[in-house]
């Protein structure tokens, strides 16, 4: 059973490269399916095998999602966060996974506030604004997913997702500001595209804190 089910998500795998139309997507919830009903097959070494299919979905994971679109990678993140979860007596293991999925999104992360230190004018382009929403989605898919557990990760990144949240505002209120100075009705100023681009990161940090507030409720 286990050679089968390893053989039908490898597959799933080379379909993630796929550039035919639908193909992506079927191979993402394909794996998302199959993950919610075998996920402790991913974190049991099973016989014939040296380690747990996790760890080496985990070490290949960059090489997995290099051709899928975000909307992709965050359903990709959602099923591996379910699996992770199921190492419920391992906590150790489960939080060092958690750190090992969320490595990349977090080097991307920390590379952008470094950046924005140094150039805060950053912040309004177009192209960080989309990679922002794009890691905080990835973690508010992790987080619905984990649960409580995700508290490792979101200690790590709490405090900048709170700077991120008041610096957007700030550069939302300021671009209004600016529409409105240029002869801009207020009611089209705050629904420009930079505005919306702006408004999106806020969103995404709304969502993220309540995935988690949501997520610990019972805890």
């Amino acid at each position: 059973h286990w050679k089968f089910l390893k053989t039908v998500v490898n597959k799933l795998f080379e379909f993630m490269h796929e550039m035919h139309p639908g193909v992506q997507d079927m191979a993402c919830d394909t794996f998302l399916k199959i993950v919610r009903q075998c996920r402790r097959k991913f974190i049991t070494t099973q016989v014939g095998e040296t380690e747990a299919f996790i760890s080496e979905l985990l070490r290949d994971l960059p090489t997995t999602i290099h051709d899928l679109q975000p909307h992709q990678i965050h359903s990709f993140y959602e099923s591996v966060a379910f699996v992770i979860n199921a190492e419920e007596r391992e906590v150790t293991l489960r939080d060092n996974h958690l750190m090992q999925l969320m490595d990349m999104p977090n080097q991307m992360w920390s590379a952008i506030l470094t950046s924005a230190r140094q150039d805060p004018g950053i912040l309004k382009q177009p192209e960080t604004t989309r990679r922002l929403s794009h890691l905080l989605k990835t973690n508010t898919a992790v987080c619905r997913s984990l649960g409580h557990p995700f508290g490792v990760q979101m200690q790590r990144i709490f405090l900048d997702t709170m700077q991120m949240y008041r610096a957007y505002s700030d550069l939302v209120s300021a671009a209004i500001k600016e529409a409105a100075a240029s002869g801009m009705a207020a009611q089209h100023s705050s629904k420009t595209t930079v505005v919306k681009s702006l408004r999106s990161v806020k969103r995404e940090t709304l969502l993220l804190s309540e995935a988690f507030v949501v997520a610990t409720d019972d805890v």
